[in-house]
């Protein structure tokens, strides 16, 4: 794959993290998304 290609797959996966963040966000406070991120696996 070329690089920029990458920076594109990049920039969409990251603008999508975003959204899950803002919706988490609703339901759930900031201590809650943050440790709930930083564990490893899926959840």
């Amino acid at each position: 794959m070329s690089a920029p290609w990458l920076i594109v797959c990049a920039s969409f996966l990251f603008a999508t993290m975003g959204v899950c963040v803002k919706r988490a966000s609703t339901q759930y406070g900031p201590a809650r998304s943050f440790s709930t991120a930083a564990l490893p696996g899926p959840r």
